[in-house]
C-alpha cells in the first residue's frame, strides 16, 4: 500500500513540476495589460473648486523650489493652491501648515503634492488668525525640502469673516 502511494506521490509531483510553470506562463500572458493614464481629467485637476481672484499669488515665497503659491478664499475658508514648476523628484512630499510659535499640538497635515499638478488644501480655520509655516516633507527620503511662511489674513483685512463674527 505504501509504494502505490509513493508511485502516485511521484507521479502527481513529476506532473505538478512540469505544469505549474506552463500554467504560471499560460496565465502571465493572458492577463490584460494594466491601464495607463496619460492625461489627468480635467474634472478631477484639483480637489477643492475655486472662483475669483486670489488673495496672493506668489512665485517667490519658497528659497530652494519653484513652487507657485496661491490664497484663496472661498465660503468662508481659505484654501492654499501650489503649483510646482518642475517635478520635486521626491516621494511621498507631504504638505505641512504649522502656527506661528513652533506649537507642536498646532501642526497639521494639509495633504500630498506629486509632480507638477495644480494641488489645494483646506487650511485650518485658526490660520486666518495668524501667520502660520508651510513646510514640505518627503517622506520617502525623510528630508524636509523647502519652508515657507504664510501670512494671517490681516494682511488680507476685511475678506474673510471668521466663524463666530458678523460682518
Amino acid at each position: 500500500m505504501i509504494v502505490q502511494l509513493r508511485h502516485w506521490h511521484r507521479a502527481i509531483a513529476i506532473a505538478m513540476a512540469v505544469l505549474a510553470p506552463v500554467l504560471l506562463f499560460a496565465a502571465v500572458l493572458a492577463r490584460k495589460a494594466t491601464p495607463v493614464m496619460t492625461t489627468f481629467p480635467p474634472i478631477l485637476d484639483t480637489d477643492i473648486l475655486v472662483s475669483g481672484e486670489p488673495l496672493m499669488d506668489r512665485d517667490d515665497l519658497w528659497s530652494t523650489l519653484e513652487i507657485e503659491t496661491r490664497l484663496y478664499v472661498a465660503h468662508r475658508v481659505m484654501i492654499l493652491e501650489l503649483k510646482p514648476r518642475v517635478d520635486l523628484n521626491r516621494p511621498d512630499v507631504l504638505v505641512f501648515w504649522q502656527g506661528e510659535g513652533g506649537d507642536p499640538d498646532d501642526l497639521f497635515q494639509l495633504g500630498a503634492l506629486a509632480g507638477t499638478r495644480t494641488c489645494r488644501f483646506l487650511l485650518p480655520a485658526h490660520a486666518a488668525l495668524r501667520s502660520g509655516t508651510l513646510s514640505l516633507y518627503s517622506l520617502g527620503h525623510d528630508e524636509e525640502l523647502g519652508r515657507c511662511t504664510l501670512p494671517s489674513v490681516e494682511v488680507f483685512a476685511g475678506v474673510i469673516t471668521l466663524p463666530g463674527e458678523s460682518r
